[in-house]
């Protein structure tokens, strides 16, 4: 009887701290920022470890990406991208051995060998392990699928005098859709930087002066992108009119963007 393997991809992408894929190794930091200003165009080292009983192997390439407009990453080919850096990216070695419980690091720089555009270069470093045919057997796996774990680390280069940090609300509604209610914001980053954001939605319900927060919702963004973002209303939240501030929270450098809408909620 022969069995057909077939090898799927596990991603994981590195969001805070040390990170691990489902059975797989672990990287830290989780994001580079090569800032020309600040003078950290030096190779900074990322730290590969592994904490399962078998030997990895991983190798480094570079991929591009951006956001939609629900905020979902979509992945290209590298240099596909005007705001491409995988084209000045270097990392030594390129692949590396992780024995068990070991660890290695790869050294990371981003050195563009010709002058760049004066906007922000992304990339996503990833971390892909090859031998995972080889790690299935050491565990003993007998299924016909095998998973190829993949980390990805984000990559942030900022040429000299890139540093406009803006953002706006384009748009503010009430949805309801497959029985749920929510507020739904376009947000536009309107700056040359990377903003790591925070939206806030309060009501407040103009018959009774009944005051409700919703909980905060994490908003990432590049420049250029307008992306929406949903705020889930409470399943048992009363229909009525109701005053809605949407206060969008970028940091102390960047001033608060606050939008009202006054609207029935059904």
């Amino acid at each position: 009887m022969t069995i057909k393997i077939i090898v799927g991809m596990l991603l994981g992408w590195v969001l805070a701290g040390a990170a691990m894929a489902q059975a797989g190794f672990q990287v830290e930091p989780p994001k580079l920022y090569f800032d020309e200003d600040a003078g950290k165009l030096s190779p900074v080292r990322i730290k590969l470890t592994n904490p399962t009983k078998v030997r990895m192997v991983i190798r480094a390439s570079c991929a591009d990406w951006r956001r939609d407009s629900v905020g979902e990453k979509q992945f290209y080919a590298p240099g596909k991208l005007p705001h491409s850096c995988c084209p000045y990216l270097r990392v030594q070695p390129e692949t590396i051995e992780l024995l068990p419980g070991g660890e290695q690091t790869m050294l990371v720089s981003l050195n563009p060998d010709r002058p760049v555009p004066a906007q922000l270069h992304n990339g996503m470093l990833m971390l892909t392990q090859i031998n995972e045919r080889e790690i299935a057997e050491a565990q003993g796996v007998k299924s016909g699928f095998i998973f190829k774990v993949q980390l990805g680390v984000h990559l942030y280069h900022t040429p000299r005098n890139v540093k406009l940090k803006t953002i706006g609300i384009d748009t503010v509604a009430v949805t309801k859709g497959s029985g749920d209610r929510r507020v739904r914001v376009r947000v536009n980053n309107t700056g040359e930087m990377q903003l790591e954001s925070h939206m806030r939605v309060e009501l407040t319900n103009l018959k009774t002066a009944e005051e409700l927060k919703l909980e905060s919702v994490s908003v990432n963004s590049m420049p250029g992108e307008r992306i929406w973002v949903n705020a889930p209303l409470p399943a048992k939240l009363p229909s009525g009119r109701y005053l809605i501030i949407t206060i969008i929270d970028s940091g102390p450098d960047v001033p608060l963007q606050v939008a009202e809408l006054e609207t029935d909620v059904k």
